[in-house]
């Protein structure tokens, strides 16, 4: 499929998730992998869903947890790109993958070689960064402006089962 910009979904934590954002062809998929993340999935589980995927960019989504615990994980399970806060920019050029800064204040061009882009919370001028927390009325807003929109992925009510209306309207919204 086509969109009128690029597509992250964020905070998968199950199977339904990842097999739906990528059945629906968006760009990226990031699991919380951080011990001290409140949706925080083990690397066992995140493994076992990205076996199911083929296509899509995998993001290893980090806050708290150390430059080399993260550089470990990226050894160990050739992992190729990671988010990690904007407050750690200091720590991208140490992490053996490509970069995601979250939560930026605004977009920057000064960023390490690494990093592909920035996440944001509110609408800039045009850069290369992802918009956070876009309602609906902000998506054609954030198609000129940003370089892709961030979404969120959501706990299932039980395994294998999930409305996905909310998320369905916006991806279906942004289909070229």
């Amino acid at each position: 499929m086509l969109y009128k910009t690029k597509l992250y979904i964020s905070e998968v934590t199950n199977l339904s998730d990842a097999r739906y954002a990528a059945g629906m062809q968006v760009d990226y998929i990031g699991f919380p992998l951080d011990l001290h993340s409140e949706k925080h999935i083990d690397i066992i589980t995140f493994n076992a869903i990205v076996g199911w995927l083929e296509g899509i960019h995998i993001i290893a989504e980090f806050d708290t947890l150390s430059t080399q615990k993260i550089n470990q994980l990226i050894a160990e399970n050739q992992l190729k790109i990671v988010s990690i806060p904007f407050e750690r920019i200091n720590d991208a050029s140490e992490i053996n993958a490509q970069v995601i800064l979250k939560n930026a204040s605004e977009s920057t061009t000064l960023l390490p070689e690494n990093v592909i882009f920035t996440t944001q919370n509110s609408i800039t001028k045009s850069g290369n960064y992802f918009l956070e927390n876009c309602d609906f009325s902000q998506l054609d807003t954030a198609v000129e402006h940003a370089k892709g929109i961030v979404l969120k992925g959501s706990e299932e009510e039980r395994p294998g089962y999930k409305d996905y209306d909310q998320l369905a309207e916006i991806i279906e919204y942004l289909e070229i």
